[in-house]
């Protein structure tokens, strides 16, 4: 179990990025000990690395949402639209693209 400070310390966020998360629902379930203080465990750690992956390829927090609540309902990534696959794809091909591009100049 991490506190706010470990989680983001973890994950590269700030704490008041983590608590944007959860209060946007991209990050649900975050349990409170007795004193109201906020407790991750790997899962959250791990949902806060997906959404920057997410990220990196453009997505917007709407579009992550979305794809967080297609996840939930499923449990893989099969429940989501062909449209969304397609739209990742096109961005990741367009971040390996700028990336190869970076590591040839």
């Amino acid at each position: 179990m991490y506190s706010i400070g470990e989680i983001s310390e973890k994950s590269g966020l700030s704490p008041r990025t983590v608590r944007y998360y959860e209060e946007l629902e991209l990050l649900p379930g975050v349990r409170r000990r007795a004193g109201g203080r906020r407790v991750y465990g790997d899962g959250e750690l791990e949902r806060l690395r997906f959404i920057q992956r997410l990220k990196t390829l453009g997505l917007s927090l709407a579009e992550i949402r979305e794809l967080n609540a297609v996840y939930a309902i499923g449990g893989s990534t099969d429940a989501m639209p062909d449209s969304r696959f397609t739209t990742l794809r096109a961005k990741d091909a367009i971040v390996d693209a700028i990336r190869r591009s970076g590591a040839e100049a």
